[in-house]
């Protein structure tokens, strides 16, 4: 089996690439169970009926799905290392700028620049991932388990 090692040792490229997209995508699946559970505490703290308060988690899904189809766009424009690496500042500015809402159309805005990287992480992380194993024309492994792994934690 052939890997691409770092010349002072270490862990070989593709299991920093491994790490880090499955820790980005488990943190954006995560994002779509755990509001569900603050829904009633967000209702306290906004003063805000169940009905405005789902628009908290329906947004960030729709914007999820919004954003999907923009995956190879954005890798084919940018570059795909490029692509992620901003789609996942996306993603973590909103996920800042929730911890920060003053009130709840503020933070229904926030989940939308958040969703806006969480729907992109997922499908580029996917590539990403599967190609930083492949050397050459030869194919070195697959990420099919290490992918799970945030699935499996999830739900």
């Amino acid at each position: 089996m052939t890997s691409i090692a770092r010349p002072g040792g270490g862990l070989p490229y593709k299991w920093w690439v491994t790490i880090a997209v499955t820790l980005a995508m488990f943190m954006s699946m995560m994002d779509n169970t755990i509001v569900t559970i603050a829904i009633p505490t967000m209702q306290r703290a906004f003063g805000a009926d169940l009905r405005d308060v789902q628009w908290v988690v329906t947004v960030y899904m729709l914007t999820q799905a919004a954003v999907i189809p923009t995956v190879p766009y954005l890798m084919a424009t940018f570059g795909a290392k490029r692509a992620y690496v901003w789609t996942l500042a996306a993603f973590l500015l909103g996920s800042l700028l929730c911890g920060y809402a003053w009130n709840l159309p503020s933070l229904i805005v926030f989940r939308l620049i958040q969703g806006i990287g969480g729907g992109v992480l997922l499908p580029m992380g996917m590539r990403q991932d599967s190609e930083s194993r492949v050397v050459g024309s030869q194919r070195v492994g697959y990420p099919t388990p290490f992918i799970a792994v945030h699935v499996i934690a999830v739900y």
